[in-house]
């Protein structure tokens, strides 16, 4: 019979074919860490530097990229931007803190609600669309009795107005198929010019002139 099948030699340590009994009173015993140890070799650290047992938070103290992204830790992950806010304002570096409480000035009714804003050289402007008609605030929305509903620049384009640019001096409301341009509250039709490679540019048939 072989030494280590032997009763006697049923002992816990075995060197070759003979084992050995343990001494409990020198005897130690140890897990292995099921977590490995961290080493962080980026080039800016994190918070997982100093403890990875818990959750690896992430420190934001700049936000100035703005909203749009929904996960931060990806590779192509931007760290000063974040997913999504409501009157938050993230434009001072260091602090986040709360836009200005809005104030319901004037009601309108229409879903064509574009803005626009221009110096005339004596008044500052700001104005938005109201259906066919133009409303306007001489003092930045505060107060909208000079374009009140029963005052308004009234339909300066013949119809439902689709867009409005300003150029810093005066806007432009676009509809009905033209455009008009207005300083403070004078009105000045625009005649526009499309390239002839535009898509709704329509050449002139020469079979419409008269000859001589």
């Amino acid at each position: 019979m072989a030494l280590h099948q032997t009763v006697r030699d049923a002992l816990p340590i075995r060197l070759g074919d003979r084992k050995y009994n343990i001494d409990l009173t020198q005897f130690a015993r140890a897990t292995v860490d099921p977590i490995r140890e961290g080493f962080d070799t980026q080039g800016t650290p994190g918070e997982q530097t100093l403890n990875q047992a818990g959750v690896w938070k992430r420190t934001r103290t700049d936000w100035e990229l703005g909203a749009g992204q929904r996960e931060a830790d990806m590779l192509e992950s931007e760290q000063r931007k974040f997913n999504a806010s409501t009157g938050i304002n993230p434009w001072v570096k260091g602090e986040l803190s709360l836009m200005n409480l809005t104030v319901h000035q004037t009601a309108i009714s229409t879903d064509n609600q574009y803005m626009a804003q221009a110096d005339n050289g004596t008044d500052e402007y700001l104005y938005v669309c109201d259906g066919s008609n133009v409303r306007y605030s001489t003092d930045q929305g505060d107060d909208w009795s000079d374009g009140t509903p029963d005052n308004p620049i009234t339909n300066p384009c013949g119809g439902a107005i689709v867009g409005m640019a300003s150029d810093g001096a005066n806007i432009y409301v676009a509809g009905n198929g033209k455009v008009v341009k207005i300083t403070g509250t004078v009105l000045k039709r625009v005649e526009c010019f499309l390239p002839s490679d535009h898509p709704h540019y329509q050449r002139e048939d020469p079979r419409n002139h008269l000859h001589k």
